[in-house]
């Protein structure tokens, strides 16, 4: 069965239930007759076995092993512990088998280090659930609130992580995912791992400091936009490479839902004052005459922050620049690109090449430098 992780969803529905106290203590009654020994703090094992029967036998047989107890012992023996010990020789040993699961399923699809880390949010979400079934609603509510919109955005390439065929480590045996359900923790010994995991070596192992991740976590979105709606053609080709690249953007169509029934002018406000680390702001003829462009621009450029500001190009007006926004700021120039688009009314693949070159791989890559965050 060990090849036969996807058996189950191919059979039909499952649910994983946790065992109860008195089902594991009858497990432990019956090891300790056969071996003749006494388990110390008995109420200790049954918390740390968590309703497993796997890993209940599978801590006892460390604690048998610590003090050399391999068969029936002639006399009764009482067998004493201290957890905190246990639980470090446990996870010595499961380190070595499971943080390169971690990795991988913490850097998600695209890893950046300057950047939104929504997949390691999504795994530090499931360490603090102590459940082996996990919905997807309940990992939001561990999070904070401003970093959900990051942790929806994933929601549906989760499984690519879990399984990748381009990447050696294959998670299925560990962790199943279902976008429209939830999580489901497959291995025990890995829930006892997540668990019991040490944020602060998975972060040195990750090679991030504590600090880059406080930073990363001020703002919902990596990316916002700011635009006329004219130009929306241009900017859906920018916002579809930078989402393959997992940058998390503040786009109006993908945010449709959360806006509704939302007063636009108050949200909009707090989004474009201090939700979105960097702005995209495309500069056409048309963006100085929008009465929301002007609103977005003010709130953009007097809220006290800096260098947070990127302007791209479509026209020659645009190149003029806009009130607020200092023409010696560095700036991303589509004007040939926005032509050909509105010449032949299509995003032909040279222009998404050229796009990716001139504005998505300068934008990950400031992204990566993690500056722009005051």
């Amino acid at each position: 069965m060990g090849e036969s992780y996807d058996l189950g969803p191919r059979l039909g529905s499952y649910r994983v239930s946790r065992a109860t106290d008195a089902e594991i203590g009858r497990l432990i009654d019956e090891g300790e007759t056969a071996l003749n020994v006494l388990f110390e703090d008995r109420d200790i094992l049954l918390q740390e076995s968590a309703g497993n029967f796997w890993l209940a036998q599978y801590i006892c047989n460390k604690v048998c092993a610590i003090q050399e107890v391999y068969e029936t012992q002639d006399a009764p023996k009482v067998l004493t512990f201290d957890l905190l010990g246990i639980r470090r020789r446990l996870m010595a040993e499961l380190s070595q088998r499971y943080t390169p699961i971690a990795r991988t399923f913490a850097k998600g699809k695209k890893w950046r280090p300057g950047g939104n880390k929504p997949y390691l949010e999504v795994f530090l979400a499931l360490s603090r659930i102590p459940d082996s079934v996990v919905t997807f609603d309940k990992v939001l509510n561990v999070v904070a609130e401003h970093r959900r919109p990051g942790i929806k955005a994933i929601r549906n390439r989760i499984a690519e992580v879990i399984y990748d065929p381009s990447k050696p480590t294959d998670l299925r045996r560990q962790i199943a995912f279902e976008a429209d359900v939830g999580f489901s923790i497959e291995d025990p010994l890995f829930r006892y791992f997540l668990s019991n995991i040490d944020v602060a070596q998975l972060y040195k192992d990750l090679g991030i400091e504590p600090e880059v991740m406080e930073g990363a976590r001020r703002f919902s979105y990596d990316i916002g936009f700011s635009f006329a709606g004219e130009t929306r053609r241009i900017v859906e080709a920018v916002n579809a490479q930078l989402k393959l690249e997992d940058v998390i953007t503040f786009y109006d169509f993908d945010q449709q839902a959360f806006l509704l029934a939302l007063d636009l002018e108050h949200t909009l406000r707090r989004l474009y004052a201090d939700s979105c680390r960097y702005f995209l702001v495309f500069l056409g003829e048309q963006y100085s005459e929008k009465v929301w462009t002007k609103y977005e621009k003010d709130i953009m450029t007097t809220g006290g922050r800096k260098d947070h500001i990127i302007p791209v190009i479509l026209d020659d007006a645009g190149a003029k620049g806009a009130v607020g926004i200092p023409s010696t700021v560095g700036r991303i120039d589509l004007r040939t690109q926005w032509a050909e688009i509105q010449k032949t009314g299509t995003v032909s693949d040279e222009t998404i090449h050229a796009i990716r070159n001139r504005c998505v791989l300068p934008l990950l890559e400031k992204l990566d430098a993690g500056n722009g965050d005051v």
